[in-house]
């Protein structure tokens, strides 16, 4: 676990995947003044015929001077990069803050903050710089009469000198109360206002921007309250409104999209019942929710536009209008008739229904999903536990226009597991085996639509096993087995022509030797092998077997209680058709101090 001084490093390569992540955090106070620096840093590299690289980091340093108990001065340097090779420089972006400013620490009620700083800014390789301000102000638990009030405001302008603005508003709030014991209330609002504007991309137009304006507000309201002894009832109601305006303030006789103002309008809310008891053996809930969406798209002009063009834009945008209901009646019953075995049923069932108004879409559909599941952990003995499991999913999908029709279907999903646990002083083992089916079922497959009906099915046994032989000598084993078939299903008849064999196997075994809890190494090795095989003379993959076969090696290096170094890598030689096709070198790298 991190503390707040800190170093950790990985560098992961596997295939021709490179991945480093850094995290770094230290503070120290001096003399009465503090200071603090931070960073965050991932970075991946897939290459190829052509390179693929993506960064992204997060750097902080502040120092902070008690001036009185109650003010602090303190100055900060931030920087932010974020780089992605496969975005043509759209997502090419870094931003560096240095900033001046106080806290005020207001006895009883909270403590706030201003700064003043100069901020560069960086877009597809156009660098800007312009003054920045900021002001925060966060209040804890203010009591009201037994009730609980929290608030966070913050506020950032940032106005760079080709006329670009960046600002953000947010302010959160949380008032609850805690009353009669099971009797509590919450309410809670979030809100955001955030401008941004952005250079176009490719450059052609000096100070060609897009702005992009958002606005969200987010209300929560809870309720628990207890109706008798050890039964509770539950209610929470979630509101969620969302406006997002875009424009640009240039026209480009090139986009036309430039000519216009478009707004996005979402509004939503959800509400979610719950009624529960407890006892002794039992934990009864049951409960409803209620989901409903609406989603609605307006143009506005900004500059002149013929009438033809703009009501195409128009139509465009009316056409991805939406609103969607969905209805769910959920269920979960505990049975645990010691602390050692537990019985669980549970499920839902729901209706999701999606409309759009515009007669231009085809998308409008009904759902219905149903789940169950039953599972039971028993305690046999004092070194074995089995538990079993079966869940069972289906899904039905309608279109309402007849062009979509066609895809109606019903999904039906069933999955049984049994997981064995064996375990004693010296020994634990750990076998799984798992079957799975999927039954894809089209309405009118009958029908001269050209769409077939099928399924899908898979054996999976899962095993892990470990052995302490002495001391410091310990060993390893994990498998992974899957068996699946692919083909046409003739529901009515619950019948299957099988098309396709896939077999998996994954293989670990590893021993390892800890040397007086300082130093632990590992040796072995690991295998993996797919083969595809396909039956009949339908259109179908190949029939092909790949497989690998690495040495491994393992080294974690304790250097105190929870400073570890590790290091792992294994060496792949790849064969496919039983002809070698590729040797391939991995490596992980782990380091974790607490400074």
């Amino acid at each position: 676990m991190k503390n707040a001084n800190h170093l950790s490093q990985v560098f992961d390569k596997q295939f021709n995947i490179y991945r480093y992540t850094n995290s770094f955090s230290y503070i120290k106070e001096l003399y009465k003044t503090e200071f603090g620096i931070s960073n965050e840093y991932e970075g991946f590299l897939i290459r190829g015929n052509e390179n693929s690289k993506k960064d992204g980091e997060k750097f902080n340093f502040y120092i902070s001077q008690n001036l009185f108990s109650f003010l602090k001065f303190f100055t900060d340097v931030n920087y932010l990069l974020n780089s992605d090779s496969k975005t043509i420089g759209l997502n090419e972006a870094e931003k560096l803050n240095l900033n001046v400013g106080s806290s005020f620490v207001i006895t009883n009620f909270g403590k706030s903050f201003i700064s003043y700083g100069i901020e560069k800014n960086k877009q597809v390789s156009i660098y800007q710089q312009g003054p920045r301000f900021a002001f925060g102000l966060r209040t804890e638990k203010i009591n009201i009469t037994d009730v609980n009030l929290n608030t966070n405001f913050f506020w950032e302008k940032v106005k760079l000198k080709d006329g670009r603005k960046s600002s953000t508003i947010t302010f959160e709030t949380f008032l609850d109360g805690k009353f009669e014991e099971g009797n509590s209330i919450f309410l809670a609002l979030d809100y955001q206002n955030i401008q941004r504007d952005y250079v176009v991309f490719p450059i052609y137009l000096n100070n060609f921007f897009e702005s992009r304006l958002e606005n969200k507000i987010f209300p929560t309201f809870g309720l628990n309250y207890n109706l008798f002894d050890k039964t509770f009832v539950s209610f929470t109601g979630r509101v969620y409104s969302y406006k997002i305006q875009r424009f640009y303030n240039l026209f480009d006789p090139t986009n036309q999209y430039t000519a216009v103002e478009r707004t996005l309008y979402e509004q939503s809310f959800d509400l979610n019942f719950e009624l529960f008891a407890q006892s002794k053996y039992f934990s009864p809930k049951l409960g409803f929710s209620y989901f409903y969406r609406n989603e609605e798209n307006a143009l506005n002009k900004r500059f002149d536009i013929d009438i033809q063009t703009f009501s195409q834009l128009s139509t465009t945008e009316f056409q991805k209008n939406n609103y969607q209901t969905r209805l769910k009646l959920f269920y979960n019953l505990i049975f645990y008739p010691s602390s050692s075995n537990m019985t669980t049923f549970s499920g839902n069932v729901g209706i999701l229904r999606y409309d759009t108004p515009s007669t231009l879409n085809d998308d409008d559909r009904d759902e219905f999903q149903f789940f169950t599941s039953l599972s039971t952990r028993q305690q046999i003995s004092k070194h074995y536990a089995l538990s079993l499991a079966l869940d069972v999913q289906m899904f039905h999908l309608v279109f309402l226009k007849s062009s979509h029709s066609s895809l109606n279907n019903w999904n039906r999903i069933i999955k049984l597991s049994a997981s064995n646990d064996f375990q004693t002083e010296n020994f634990v083992w750990k076998p799984t085996f798992e079957i799975f089916s999927n039954y894809l079922v089209y309405d009118f497959e009958t029908s001269a639509t050209g769409i077939q009906s099928y399924a899908f099915r898979q054996f999976v046994y899962k095993d892990t096993l470990q052995l302490f032989l002495s001391k410091n000598i310990s060993f390893s084993a994990f498998l992974v087995y899957k068996y699946s078939e692919r083909g046409t299903l003739y529901w009515k008849d619950f019948a299957m022509t099988k098309e396709l064999d896939i077999k998996e196997l994954f293989a670990k075994t590893m021993l390892y030797y800890n040397h007086q809890n300082k130093v632990q190494f590992g040796f072995g090795a690991r295998a993996y092998n797919i083969t595809q095989k396909p039956i009949g003379k339908r259109n179908l993959p190949e029939s092909y077997s790949y497989y690998s076969l690495s040495p491994e090696t393992e080294i974690k290096i304790f250097l105190s209680k929870n400073n570890v170094i590790f290091l792992q890598g294994w060496y792949e030689l790849k064969f496919l058709n039983y002809k070698i096709v590729g040797e391939n070198p991995n490596l992980m790298l782990t380091t974790m101090v607490n400074l």
